[in-house]
């Protein structure tokens, strides 16, 4: 064990732990520094004189004193000193730090330069292989399509074949205009090139297509199905056995293109738009469009419904016969007719035979109500044959003053069926004096009678206007 060195004394010179340099020694101490803080006598005092410690006590207390000085100034000598050399180790360190920081960075940059460069020279080679594959994959994708074309040319030089089939088979096909093969065809030994194909079949729309045959190679068209030219009509009707006359749509009074009866069946029909016409013989003709496509059966139908007639006459009970045929008496109730026009005669006795006239309607009850005239009764004018005609005609005698006013009447009457006159009446007048002469004047008048429609005299009324201009002034 090494012995703790001495402790220094005062300016001996020795510099404890420092290097050669460093701080620099304490100077000796001369003086207490306490001294200058003892108390100063006050105003006007004479400061007390210290008591004299004896010699020997004084000299002792003195050198302790220093000792503990000088003490605790190497005391703070050496803190200063660590503490100085603590800061410039700290500070060497920091140094040291920052110089292997450095290098290290200066080391890291050189590295990374080297990897830069390292990756320029990889990527560079890389280039230049991938440069010298492309070429000569240029060249071998060259050689390879000018082989290519030579053989293409080559190809292209020798004959094709072309498939041709319908739906329907058996079409005609020409091929450049060619004689026609039925179909299915197989033609081989066809030239490249753009080829002209025609297909006919009988009741089928014609076709005409281009087809494209390549060298060498099979050019199949598929399966060409053929559109049927014509339609089907299918007529019928309720009853059968009428007459039927197809027209165009567009002409629908002209020419028909085709008449028969009923039941029928066309199946050479031009596709398009067409009117079937219906006759029954005393029956409103039935008019039925039809729309005819090509391969399709269009049905065509019609019906004619019977009709009832109620009828009724004022007064009832009178009979009722249809072509001499007796059929009961109104009211009257008749079925089953035909839908047209229908006459029926009804008689009574002490009446007029009338005569009914109607138009039956199809599936439908016709209610009709006759009147039946007295035999006899009073013909009104629009009701008779040939009217009354005067053979004996009295005219009447007016003043000088009357023929000079002038004046306007109208008389009515009967024309009895034996001639004679009578129910004279006054129908208007502008003078009553000239219209009680003229009433007189035709109460003599003679008449042959009217005639019914059945040519035999009857009662009838008519009106006579007279007249009487006004004498010039």
């Amino acid at each position: 064990m090494t012995p703790a060195p001495a402790p220094p004394t005062p300016g001996s010179g020795f510099r404890m732990g420092l290097p050669a340099g460093g701080v620099p020694p304490a100077r000796a101490v001369t003086s207490l520094p306490f001294e200058a803080v003892k108390p100063k006598p006050g105003a006007g005092e004479e400061p007390p004189a210290p008591p004299e410690p004896p010699a020997e006590a004084k000299s002792k207390v003195g050198f302790f004193i220093a000792v503990g000085v000088v003490a605790s100034l190497l005391a703070a000598a050496i803190l200063v000193v660590l503490e100085a050399h603590k800061a410039k180790t700290d500070a060497y360190d920091r140094a040291q730090q920052e110089e292997v920081a450095h290098r290290a960075a200066e080391l890291k940059l050189k590295l990374e330069e080297q990897k830069a460069k390292d990756d320029a020279e990889r990527t560079r080679k890389e280039m230049e292989a991938a440069v010298e594959q492309a070429k000569k994959q240029a060249e071998e994708d060259t050689r390879r399509a000018v082989l290519a074309e030579v053989e293409a040319a080559r190809v292209a030089k020798l004959p094709g074949t072309l498939l041709v089939a319908t739906v329907p088979a058996g079409a005609a096909v020409s091929i450049d205009g060619a004689a026609p093969l039925p179909s299915p065809v197989r033609a081989e030994g066809i030239a490249q090139g753009t080829h002209h194909v025609q297909i006919s079949l009988k009741g089928y729309d014609p076709i005409e297509m281009d087809s494209e045959v390549k060298g060498a190679k099979t050019t199949d068209l598929g399966s060409i199905a053929l559109s049927p030219s014509f339609g089907e009509i299918d007529l019928t009707s309720t009853p059968d056995g009428l007459a039927f006359a197809v027209r165009p749509a567009s002409d629908p009074k002209g020419k028909p293109l085709r008449t028969g009866r009923t039941p029928a069946t066309m199946d050479d029909i031009v596709h398009g738009d067409y009117l079937v016409t219906f006759t029954r013989p005393g029956c409103h003709d039935h008019v039925e469009a039809v729309s005819v496509q090509k391969g399709v059966k269009s049905p065509v139908d019609t019906k004619y419904l019977d009709g009832s007639l109620e009828l009724t006459s004022d007064p009832s009970g009178a009979s009722v016969s249809k072509d001499g045929t007796f059929l009961g008496t109104t009211p009257l109730t008749l079925h089953d007719l035909t839908p047209k026009t229908a006459v029926f005669d009804l008689t009574l006795p002490g009446y007029d035979p009338t005569p009914v006239s109607c138009e039956i309607p199809e599936g439908q009850t016709l209610k009709y109500a006759a009147q039946i005239l007295r035999r006899d009764r009073v013909f009104k004018p629009e009701e008779v044959k040939t009217p009354p005609e005067t053979y004996e005609s009295p005219q009447p005698v007016l003043n000088a003053s009357q023929r000079k006013m002038g004046a306007e009447v109208v008389i009515s009457l009967v024309v009895r069926r034996d001639g004679r006159v009578s129910d004279v009446e006054v129908v208007s007048s502008s003078d009553d004096d000239v219209a009680r002469r003229c009433k007189a004047a035709v109460e003599k008048w003679k008449f042959r009678p009217a005639t019914a429609p059945d040519d035999r005299t009857v009662d009838a009324a008519i009106e006579l206007p007279f007249n009487f201009p006004a004498a010039p002034q």
